[in-house]
C-alpha cells in the first residue's frame, strides 16, 4: 500500500508551473496577464491598447506577478498569485509608489475594492502552445 501512495504524490515528471501558467489569462474586472518563457509577463486592460512590462517568480504553486514602472527594472506593483488548475487565486497584493509601499491579504482587498474575492482571480484564456 506505501508503495502505491509514494507514487500518487508529485514527483519529478510533474509539469513545472512556470510551464503550466504561459498563456492569457483574465479576471473579473477585465485585466489581462500574459505569462512568456523565462521570467517575462505582460499586463493589460480588456478594451484598453497597449500592455505594460512585468516579471514573474514561481516557487512552487506560488506566482509573484511584478510590475515594472516604465518597463524598466525597477518593481513596481507586486501581486502574489496561488495557480491551480486553470485559475490563479489572488492571495496579496503590494502597492508600491516612490516612497510609499503597502500590502494587501486578499481578504483586505476585498473589503477595501468593495468587489468579492473571486473577480480578483485570474482564469486561463489561452494557453501558449
Amino acid at each position: 500500500m506505501l508503495s502505491l501512495l509514494s507514487g500518487c504524490g508529485g514527483g519529478e515528471d510533474d509539469p513545472d508551473v512556470a510551464e503550466l501558467i504561459r498563456g492569457r489569462w483574465k479576471n473579473g474586472d477585465g485585466s489581462l496577464v500574459r505569462f512568456m518563457e523565462g521570467d517575462s509577463a505582460a499586463v493589460g486592460q480588456e478594451g484598453l491598447a497597449g500592455e505594460g512590462a512585468c516579471r514573474y517568480e514561481v516557487s512552487g504553486d506560488s506566482v509573484r506577478l511584478i510590475t515594472l514602472f516604465n518597463g524598466k527594472d525597477q518593481p513596481g506593483d507586486i501581486f502574489e498569485l496561488y495557480y491551480s488548475g486553470d485559475t490563479l487565486y489572488m492571495t496579496a497584493i503590494t502597492l508600491q509608489r516612490p516612497g510609499e509601499r503597502a500590502r494587501f491579504s486578499g481578504d483586505r482587498l476585498q473589503i477595501l475594492t468593495g468587489k468579492p474575492l473571486y473577480k480578483l482571480h485570474f482564469t486561463r484564456i489561452a494557453e501558449t502552445p
